[in-house]
């Protein structure tokens, strides 16, 4: 990686952090900054993240791609909760194992099955920054077929 790259690497993980930063003062400023103690604001604070993160806001693009986009829009994959997920931009059309086999001659990999195994590699590649080419992908959905 040459120094241009990393100095662009590391703007971009700053920037993102220092908006997170920002959000998350803002968003305890607005609504919390009177009614919580600061023994717990933290722990509430991270409790408000993860059900925003993790339960309303995928719940509400849930329902608003189920509204908007109809489950025969070809233009996006979803996820198995229905969430959108890639763009499909590519077709091919061949017999799996032809399909497979030309990959595979090419350099690609086939990625592993997710696996507590594999869920464990991938935190510790993530954590020391290591390459996992085979990491799992998650499931995605067209026309309700798992891809």
């Amino acid at each position: 990686m040459d120094q241009k790259t990393k100095i662009i690497n590391f703007t971009a993980r700053t920037f993102r952090v220092l908006v997170a930063v920002v959000f998350g003062y803002t968003i305890y400023d607005l609504f919390f900054r009177n009614i919580l103690t600061r023994k717990i604001h933290i722990f509430l604070y991270i409790v408000t993240w993860l059900i925003l993160s993790y339960l309303i806001i995928p719940n509400i693009t849930k329902i608003i791609t189920t509204i908007y986009l109809p489950e025969y829009f070809i233009g996006r994959s979803r996820t198995s909760d229905g969430v959108l997920g890639d763009s499909v931009n590519l077709l091919i059309d061949g017999s799996k194992e032809d399909i497979e086999a030309a990959f595979l001659k090419m350099g690609w990999t086939k990625s592993d099955k997710i696996t507590l195994r594999s869920s464990l590699k991938i935190i510790k590649s993530s954590l020391l920054h290591q390459s996992y080419p085979t990491a799992p992908v998650s499931s995605l959905f067209l026309f309700s077929k798992k891809q």
